[in-house]
């Protein structure tokens, strides 16, 4: 087999090298797109402060969270309507953890895969209701649910997405959608995982409710959702999204949280891999723990990869 090698041309000196980079360097950042000093800052040393965007750069983020405000206030039942991937359970479970941290309790339904299928059906929506739930918020699918949206709509049910899949032609009739795949979305980066999209709700949810403070519960410290990361880390490896601009803050810090973790799930998980968790790092993730996170919702039931 023969092979065409296109070298990129060398560049004398550019910005980058102007900074301190190496040719070398400078030219591996430059054939990433990265053509500035304060762009290579970003890549390379991730700020948790500098470079996560404002939750409420969503266009129904205000919307979103004060309809779970008042849900939260006025005892209303909420459901949180997930995937059975690694991406839909993590995101699951970064919802439901930021609930009952605020001492506030919430049903997680995931579909059964292959009885039920992806995303929303009316059947489950039904049950739902059946159980007294008023508010239903997706992970990482609802935005092509339209039948089933309206169907919820005469349930009685608010409807509360958080996706990060393409704009279908036609968009559900939701209470809220939060999609930063969706053209007219205001938010600035495009490619978080539904992990992430969850991570900015439970943000400006905490952020609103000032940790727990205006909705009668316990009050979380300041920055609390920061060990909700370790989730956000795995879903968006998993999830192959871009580990770019927030993505790669995300996953950055989300290994540090990680690598100490607290949760007896994945230490149980490092442990049948034969990993030691405080090592763990993306290849860990995306060859070892996310598979196997995956794998409950091909064999069995994802729930069980939630309870994990």
């Amino acid at each position: 087999m023969r092979h065409h090698w296109t070298i990129p041309a060398e560049v004398a000196e550019d910005e980058l090298t102007a900074a301190g980079f190496s040719p070398a360097m400078a030219q591996i950042l430059r054939e990433r797109g990265i053509l500035t000093a304060e762009h290579a800052q970003k890549f390379l040393q991730p700020n948790y402060e500098r470079d996560l965007h404002d939750p409420f750069l969503f266009r129904d983020m205000h919307r979103a969270v004060d309809r779970i405000m008042t849900a939260l206030n006025n005892g209303e039942p909420i459901a949180v309507y997930g995937d059975y991937d690694a991406d839909g359970v993590c995101s699951s479970t970064v919802l439901a953890e930021t609930f009952r941290a605020l001492g506030k309790p919430v049903r997680v339904y995931i579909p059964e895969r292959h009885d039920e299928g992806y995303g929303l059906n009316i059947p489950a929506l039904e049950r739902l209701a059946g159980e007294g739930i008023k508010l239903v918020i997706t992970v990482d699918c609802g935005s092509t649910s339209v039948a089933e949206v309206t169907a919820a709509n005469e349930l009685g049910l608010d409807v509360i997405i958080t996706d990060h899949h393409e704009r279908p032609d036609d968009v559900p009739e939701a209470f809220a959608i939060l999609n930063p795949e969706f053209p007219e979305e205001t938010y600035p980066w495009k490619h978080l995982a539904a992990s992430g999209v969850a991570f900015k709700l439970a943000q400006a949810l905490l952020r609103t409710s000032e940790y727990g403070a205006k909705i009668g519960s316990t009050v979380l410290p300041d920055g609390w959702e920061k060990w909700l990361l370790e989730l956000v880390a795995i879903s968006t490896i998993t999830d192959i999204v871009p580990l770019q601009d927030e993505n790669r803050a995300l996953v950055h810090y989300g290994l540090k949280v990680l690598r100490r973790t607290r949760r007896p799930g994945l230490k149980a998980l490092a442990e049948r891999c034969g990993t030691d968790v405080s090592l763990w790092d993306e290849e860990n993730i995306g060859y070892q723990i996310g598979p196997r996170i995956n794998a409950a919702g091909r064999l069995a039931h994802a729930q069980s990869a939630v309870d994990l």
